[in-house]
């Protein structure tokens, strides 16, 4: 069973947690305000699901739109202002 939107109740664990890659290097670090070392410490602490991919894209491009959710957001807790 691989229907899209399946509810996590339902959902097998594959289709909730996907492993992710973020590659970057030091100048879109910087350009992105982003702490690197917060990132590798938030990355152990915490698990994140499919859901996070949408807000991070948008909060790491800075895009303003009322859809985004900043608890959602990846890199929200290592972007500095």
């Amino acid at each position: 069973m691989y229907p899209h939107a399946t509810l996590y109740a339902l959902a097998l664990a594959e289709q909730a947690h996907i492993p992710m890659l973020l590659w970057g290097n030091h100048n879109f670090a910087r350009t992105s305000k982003l702490d690197i070392n917060c990132l590798y410490q938030h990355a152990r602490q915490q698990v994140f699901l499919h859901d996070n991919i949408f807000h991070s894209v948008l909060g790491i491009k800075d895009v303003k739109t009322s859809e985004y959710q900043t608890k959602l957001d990846l890199f929200a807790p290592c972007r500095q202002k």
